[in-house]
């Protein structure tokens, strides 16, 4: 997407009603559009069923595949 700013890839942003939106490519300046995941133990949910939860591991900023200091 041309009007994303560059971040690292793996960056979570600002999320679209019904997507989960991703920091991807060699800069960053690309985004993935995530519509269904399913988080660890978990069913498979729509990303905006996921994005309700208000799940911490979610959070715009966040760095997929980084641990969030919450034991397993």
């Amino acid at each position: 997407h041309a009007d994303e700013p560059a971040t690292t890839p793996g960056t979570l942003l600002d999320p679209d009603a019904d997507a989960l939106r991703i920091a991807c490519g060699a800069q960053g300046d690309e985004v993935l559009r995530i519509t269904r995941a399913q988080l660890p133990g978990g069913k498979p949910l729509a990303a905006r069923d996921l994005l309700n939860a208000r799940n911490e591991r979610l959070r715009p900023g966040g760095l997929l595949g980084t641990s969030t200091g919450e034991s397993s």
